[in-house]
């Protein structure tokens, strides 16, 4: 037998697990075998879909779909055996059953092989896309394998889990100042034993991203998609000026230069959106860095710090070896280390120095806007470091003034 639907309109309510569905039909074709109790169905048409909810979730809303299913219906159970539902232009393959008795029971199997990336974002319920407002993906191909099992009601989700692979994807922020392009990535993902936001996590088995001059590649965890934690390890080769272009650095007017970096950070991702300098020497950062030919200059300070050349490490404490630069006409190779740099910074503690600083020649009057003090005499100037330091240093300098 074979009925053909044209303009109808479709409506599903569950009042006592608040599922509601209502769409609208353009063209459905239905063949198969229909009997009392078991129905073999063949399944292909286009429609719209007004909306699917449970409670207060809207999980489609205002999308066009197409399906394509072969599945059979025998004491309430739904069988699909193939086909695919397209959501807007998001194809999944799907198969698996749905148990319909007292509450929806699923144990469904989505696949989705190299599909838009940015078609799953237009897709994605409201309250993912709230999680996430501040990406705009662009490009880009993601293949997922995922499962849905267990029970699908007001009070209750299935256990969801999974993995995917990204490829060739490039996304940007809400005002697109920050654009990364080259992202390939392959992960995990879980609701949880509670499968729920609280207990969810997504983990990025390996992942690479690149700006125009720098690029980054690493692993992570998130974690808590309530309010996101984050762990990711990371190594990256970076231009110094392009990162301060793309991102905004509160201390500095001036950064140039190139640097290789490997580091962690664990911590919560919206600490990322006010990162700040001091931020740098929290527990939450991790990292050594090699610096080449770089060059800084502070905002509210004339003086610049050109031809950086070493390594600097941090872990709370920052640490300098063969840290090679010059200030004017001041050369300072620099060994040794600093503790209690978050307090000092944010007025709330003494740091500690302990170094070695060699030097060809050094010149007071021209390191001035650094020492020079706030109480000074023009004709009989006064030099002093920064309070709340605690300064150990071997000093070997050829030529003092």
């Amino acid at each position: 037998k074979k009925v053909k639907l044209t303009q109808a309109n479709i409506r599903f309510c569950d009042e006592k697990n608040s599922i509601r569905f209502s769409s609208k039909v353009e063209k459905m074709n239905i063949s198969g075998l229909l009997l009392t109790d078991n129905y073999n169905l063949q399944v292909d048409g286009f429609m719209k879909i007004n909306h699917l909810t449970v409670a207060d979730d809207i999980y489609i809303e205002n999308k066009t779909s197409s399906i394509d299913l072969l599945f059979s219906i025998h004491n309430n159970v739904f069988t699909f055996s193939k086909g695919f539902i397209e959501l807007g232009r998001f194809k999944t393959d799907i198969t698996g059953e749905i148990n319909y008795d007292e509450s929806p029971l699923l144990d469904l199997k989505l696949v989705a092989q190299n599909q838009p990336i940015e078609e799953l974002m237009a897709v994605l319920p409201k309250n993912i896309k709230n999680e996430i407002d501040q990406i705009r993906f662009n490009s880009g191909l993601i293949t997922i394998f995922s499962a849905f099992k267990g029970e699908f009601s007001k009070t209750m989700n299935p256990s969801v889990s999974g993995n995917f692979q990204i490829k060739k994807a490039s996304f940007s922020n809400a005002n697109e100042k920050i654009k990364v392009n080259q992202v390939f990535t392959d992960g995990v993902f879980s609701n949880g034993i509670e499968k729920r936001n609280k207990t969810s996590v997504v983990e990025l088995n390996s992942f690479s991203a690149a700006l125009d001059k720098s690029n980054i590649a690493g692993n992570l965890i998130v974690s808590n998609l309530s309010d996101p934690l984050l762990l990711v390890n990371y190594s990256a080769d970076l231009d110094f000026k392009e990162i301060h272009n793309t991102f905004d650095i509160d201390t500095l007017e001036i950064l140039e230069g190139t640097g290789k970096i490997k580091g962690t950070f664990a911590g919560k991702v919206n600490e990322i959106n006010t990162l700040r300098f001091t931020d740098f020497f929290k527990k939450d950062f991790a990292f050594n860095l090699r610096i080449k030919d770089g060059l800084f200059k502070l905002k509210d300070n004339p003086l610049i710090v050109k031809n950086i050349n070493g390594l600097v490490a941090i872990n709370e404490t920052l640490y300098t070896d063969s840290l090679y630069f010059k200030i004017l006409d001041n050369d300072i190779l620099l060994n040794g280390e600093a503790s209690n740099l978050y307090q000092y910074f944010t007025g709330s503690g003494t740091s500690s120095v302990l170094a070695e600083l060699a030097s060809e020649s050094i010149d007071l009057n021209q390191l001035a806007p650094m020492f020079l003090s706030d109480k000074v005499v023009k004709d009989k100037p006064s030099y002093r470091f920064p309070e709340r330091l605690d300064i150990h240093l071997n000093l070997r300098i050829n030529q003092f003034s």
